[in-house]
């Protein structure tokens, strides 16, 4: 007992230490300070459960939001309280921080909400939704323990308790969750959509629970299951990150571009996928990996408008596709298959990929660009004289090693997944929205979400 209270006082002396830090930070006129301490307070539920606390924390984020320039932050300020006890006021701003995104915020406000107020299902939904958007997995999951019970009829919460679930590795309440679901009556079209994508992560498990172990290490399995898209490289044990890379800037070289379509053709043969032609979008870097892409598999290419047509898009980052081809590849489309060399796994784009060569933090080409969080910083034109033609040569001659004892046990793993995959391959489906890669229950050993 003794043990609990201390942790409780620790854990609000922490609460106590950044709220003043924020205070500090705000009297001083750096606001971006401030916002970056409050992020720490919001991401903490106890701040939830005091009133002294919590009103606070709301005072100095409506003064941070009295000094910003932005609209949709002017916004939330004309729907802020900092009354800790008003329903209707934390409902109207837990409901406008969600439609922002500001999830960490909401997910605290709509908590308090769920302390104040009797259980009720939409606030029992919004806490859950808001928790599952910031990836907080096992606290949605131990909400929607609680709360999903009373609101069987629910289609939404037992949708999100199932996913929860499952991002969390509980199998069975997932499956349980889905049989929910079914059992459910419901026209609207947006749940018959979630129905469709749950069960087809279910499906996948199946699919391939018998060719890999599905263990909270085993980060090409879950990526699998969660997005229905085939990983062809993870980062060796001394990085670290259970698969997944951090940042990759000097060791992302020509020769890592070269080992990600070697690793790609490995897939493409054993599934047996002879796609009519490479699709090249615009953007220069994916250009270059495109054409390269197309000497390591020898298959045609074609310049690419971002329309539905029938070839395997190359892309070095789904940030480098225009807003015309983004739309199209959001979707399945038959004969349409989508290769990518990186993707940000601490912020993922809304469609992942069939095939994807690594998960990575911040990623660096070698010919400048920059990745990171959902931003590119382009370097291409100033970093290289070199024409698109020129850098494909250099990615598809580059040399390679892909036989020390984790690359050759990466690509056996690769082999075991592809022979075991079946109809709900990601690159199999002809119509539904693409997935976003949630991280799912592989943690990263350096870094939190």
């Amino acid at each position: 007992m003794s043990n609990i209270v201390e942790s409780k006082v620790e854990v609000m002396s922490q609460l106590g230490k950044h709220l003043r830090q924020a205070r500090k930070s705000l009297k001083k006129g750096d606001t971006e300070a401030a916002g970056q301490q409050l992020r720490l307070v919001f991401y903490d539920l106890n701040l939830a459960q005091s009133k002294k606390d919590l009103t606070t924390a709301l005072t100095i984020f409506r003064e941070c939001l009295t000094r910003s320039n932005h609209a949709t932050d002017q916004e939330l300020y004309a729907a802020s309280t900092t009354d800790a006890n008003d329903i209707q006021g934390l409902y109207d701003f837990a409901v406008m921080l969600g439609l922002n995104g500001h999830f960490r915020f909401a997910a605290c406000i709509a908590l308090r909400l769920r302390t104040l107020y009797r259980p009720d299902r939409k606030v029992s939904e919004m806490l859950i939704h808001f928790l599952v958007q910031e990836f907080r997995f096992e606290d949605a999951l131990n909400w929607a323990r609680a709360d999903c019970p009373q609101f069987r009829e629910c289609y939404y919460l037992q949708y999100l308790f199932g996913f929860s679930a499952l991002m969390c590795a509980h199998l069975d309440e997932a499956y349980s969750a889905c049989r929910f679901m079914q059992e459910a009556v419901t026209a609207d079209e947006e749940d018959m959509q979630l129905m469709h994508a749950f069960q087809g992560m279910l499906c996948r498990v199946k699919e391939i629970e018998c060719a890999t172990s599905l263990s909270m290490q085993d980060l090409r399995g879950w990526h699998y299951v969660i997005t229905g898209g085939l990983l062809l490289d993870t980062s060796p044990p001394d990085h670290d990150m259970n698969g997944r890379y951090s940042i990759l800037i000097n060791e992302d070289s020509y020769s890592f571009l070269r080992l990600g379509l070697e690793r790609l053709k490995i897939a493409t043969e054993l599934l047996q996928i002879r796609s009519s032609r490479i699709l090249l979008p615009a953007e220069p870097g994916s250009r270059a990996l495109g054409l390269a892409a197309a000497q390591v598999l020898d298959w045609p290419v074609e310049t690419w408008d971002g329309a539905i047509q029938e070839g395997m898009v190359v892309a070095v980052n789904p940030y480098d596709l225009d807003e015309t081809g983004s739309k199209t590849l959001s979707e399945h489309h038959s004969g349409q298959l989508f290769y990518c060399h990186s993707e940000c796994w601490t912020r993922p784009s809304s469609f992942t990929p069939d095939f994807l060569t690594s998960l990575v933090q911040a990623y660096s080409a070698p010919w400048g660009d920059f990745y990171s969080e959902g931003e590119v910083i382009r370097k291409f034109a100033d970093a290289h004289d070199s024409s698109t033609e020129d850098l494909a040569y250099k990615i598809s001659n580059a040399d390679f090693e892909d036989d020390s004892a984790h690359q050759l046990q990466d690509v056996a793993e690769i082999k075991r997944v592809a022979t075991a995959i079946g109809d709900y391959a990601a690159f199999r489906l002809t119509s539904g929205k693409r997935l976003m890669s949630y991280p799912g229950p592989v943690a990263s050993s350096e870094f939190i979400v």
